[in-house]
C-alpha cells in the first residue's frame, strides 16, 4: 500500500527538528552543568506541558476533525479564526494569573525546594503561551496536509537554539536562566514566523455557531491530555519532590533519548491520520479496512527502527556522553519499547476520534496516568528513577490494550498480535541487551534486520522503485 511519504517525513523532520536541539546539546549538558543543574532544568521544562493541557483547553485539538465537516472555505476559514480566538483568549487569562501567583504556583508544584526560582518560572510561563500559539498555528498546516512547508523554519530556528546554547553555555558559563532566555527568544520567533506562513488560512472571529461542536470535541481532551501528562512527565516532578535532582536527570536523559521514538511514531499518525479520516468519510468499510492494513505496515517499519535505535542509543550513551549517565544503558529496550504500544493505542483510537467518541478517551487516559502515579510512588524507594521506566512502559501497555479490546468488541478489528508481538519483542531486546556484550548484540540485531526486511520486500511493503521515484521528487 502506498502512503503519503511526502507528508509523513515532512511532519517527521518537523517533530524530529526540535528535539534535535535538546538532544545535540546532550554532551554539552551533561559535560558542563552538574548532573543536579540538568536535573532542574528537565524538571522546569516539565511544566509547560502541564500548561498547555489547561490554558489552552485543548481547542486548538478540534481543528483537525471539525475541518472536515464543512465543505466550504469560507466556512473552514470562521471555523479555523473561531478556534484561534477562543485558545488566544484562554491561554492568555490562565498564564497572567500564574504570573501574578508564581510564588504560590511553584509552593504548589515542589513545596519548599524551588522557592528561590520566580524568575525562572517566569520565563517557563511565557515559554509556555508561546508554544500553545505556535502549536495552534500548526495545527492548520497538518490538516491541510501542508508540513513540508515548514521544515525550512523549523530548521532554522534549531540551528539557531543550538549555536545559541552551545555558545551560551560552552564559552560563556551560562546556566539554566540563560538557557531558559534563549529557548524563549527562539520560539517567539517560531510564533512570528508560523503565524505569517498560516495567515491567509483564518480571520480571528468568534462565530458563536460553532462554539459547542467546538467544545463538544476538546474539553474531554483537557482529561485525555491530562492523563497523557501524567505518564509523560509527572514522573520528573514526583522524582524532583521525593529523590534527588540526580535522579531526575538520570531519567530525563533516557526520556530524551528515547524522544527519538516517540517522534517517529507521532509523526506517522499526525501525517496519516488525516487521509484515514478522508476515506472514513468516503467509505466506512474501506476506511476501516485502510487503517488495519496501514496498522501492520507500520508496525512493521516501526520494528525496524527500534532495534536499530536500540543500538545507536547505547552507543551514544556509552561513548558520547558522560559516564554519569551509563546506568541507563540496559534500560533502553524497555524505554524505547513503550512506544511499540503507542502506536497500537495510535491506530486504536483512530475510529475514536472520527466517531467523536472522545469522552471516553480522557477516562481511560487518566486511569492509565494515574496507575503510573501509583506504581512510581510503590517502587520508588526500592527501585529510584528506574520505577518511573517501568510505571511508563506499564501505562502505555494499559493503553493499548484497552484500546485493542474496544475495537475488537465494537469495531471487529484485532490489534492484539502485534500487541502481543511487541512484548515478545521487548523481552528479547532486554535479555540480548542484558547478557551479551556488545559485539554480539550488533550481530543479533543485524540478523533480525535482515530476516525483516528481505520479509517485507518479499511481501510488497518495501517497494524500491517507488522509493527511488520518491526520492527524486522529493
Amino acid at each position: 500500500m502506498k502512503y503519503n511519504l511526502k507528508n509523513i517525513i515532512s511532519f517527521l523532520l518537523i517533530n524530529l527538528l526540535p528535539q534535535l536541539s535538546g538532544f545535540i546539546l546532550l554532551k554539552v549538558y551533561t559535560e558542563h552543568l552538574a548532573v543536579e543543574e540538568l536535573g532542574l532544568y528537565n524538571t522546569l521544562m516539565a511544566i509547560p506541558p502541564l500548561l498547555s493541557v489547561f490554558a489552552s483547553l485543548q481547542l486548538h485539538s478540534s481543528i483537525s476533525r471539525l475541518y472536515f465537516d464543512y465543505n466550504e472555505p469560507e466556512k473552514r476559514v470562521r471555523l479555523i479564526g473561531t478556534i484561534l480566538t477562543l485558545v488566544l483568549v484562554s491561554s492568555i487569562s490562565i498564564v497572567s494569573i500564574l504570573f501574578v501567583f508564581n510564588t504560590e504556583f511553584l509552593l504548589l508544584l515542589f513545596g519548599d525546594k524551588f522557592n528561590h526560582y520566580e524568575s525562572a518560572i517566569n520565563f517557563i510561563l511565557l515559554i509556555s503561551v508561546v508554544t500553545i500559539g505556535t502549536s495552534a498555528l500548526n495545527a492548520i498546516l497538518v490538516v491541510k496536509q501542508l508540513g513540508h512547508k515548514i521544515i525550512k523554519r523549523v530548521a532554522a530556528i534549531t540551528l539557531f537554539q543550538i549555536v545559541s546554547i552551545f555558545i551560551s553555555v560552552t564559552f560563556f558559563e551560562g546556566k539554566v536562566i540563560e538557557i531558559l532566555a534563549i529557548i524563549l527568544f527562539s520560539s517567539v520567533i517560531n510564533l512570528l514566523l508560523v503565524f505569517i506562513q498560516t495567515k491567509d488560512f483564518f480571520k480571528f472571529c468568534i462565530r458563536f455557531e460553532y462554539i459547542p461542536s467546538i467544545l463538544h470535541y476538546s474539553l474531554p481532551l483537557v482529561f485525555h491530555q491530562l492523563g497523557g501528562y501524567l505518564f509523560n512527565f509527572s514522573s520528573v516532578l514526583i522524582l524532583a519532590n521525593q529523590l534527588s535532582l540526580k535522579e531526575v536527570a538520570l531519567y530525563s536523559v533516557l526520556f530524551k533519548l528515547a524522544s527519538l521514538k516517540k517522534i517517529f511514531v507521532n509523526s506517522i499518525n499526525t501525517a496519516w491520520q488525516p487521509s484515514a479520516f478522508k476515506k472514513l468519510k468516503e467509505d466506512r468499510k474501506q476506511g476501516e479496512e485502510y487503517i488495519k492494513k496501514s496498522y501492520v505496515d507500520f508496525y512493521c517499519y516501526t520494528l525496524i527502527v527500534y532495534v536499530v535505535l536500540i543500538q545507536l542509543l547505547s552507543y551514544i550513551v556509552e561513548n558520547w556522553i558522560s559516564s554519569d549517565y551509563k546506568a541507563i544503558t540496559l534500560l533502553i529496550p524497555i524505554m524505547i519499547g513503550a512506544y511499540l504500544f503507542r502506536l497500537s493505542y495510535c491506530f486504536s483510537t483512530t475510529l475514536l476520534f472520527f466517531d467523536k467518541k472522545t469522552h471516553l478517551i480522557p477516562i481511560i487516559t487518566t486511569i492509565a496516568g494515574l496507575l503510573n502515579v501509583a506504581i512510581v510512588f510503590m517502587f520508588l524507594t526500592k527501585l529510584n528513577f528506574t520505577a518511573a521506566i517501568y510505571s511508563f512502559i506499564t501505562s502505555m501497555f494499559f493503553m493499548a490494550f484497552f484500546y485493542s479490546i474496544y475495537c475488537k468488541v465494537y469495531y471487529r478489528i484485532n490489534y492484539f498480535r502485534e500487541l502481543f508481538s511487541s512484548v515478545l519483542v521487548i523481552i528479547f531486546t532486554t535479555y540480548v541487551n542484558t547478557n551479551y556484550s556488545f559485539m554480539w548484540q550488533n550481530f543479533i540485531y543485524f540478523t533480525f534486520l535482515l530476516v525483516g526486511i528481505v520479509t517485507m520486500v518479499r511481501k510488497g511493503m518495501i517497494n524500491f522503485n517507488y522509493l527511488h521515484k520518491f526520492y527524486q521528487r522529493f
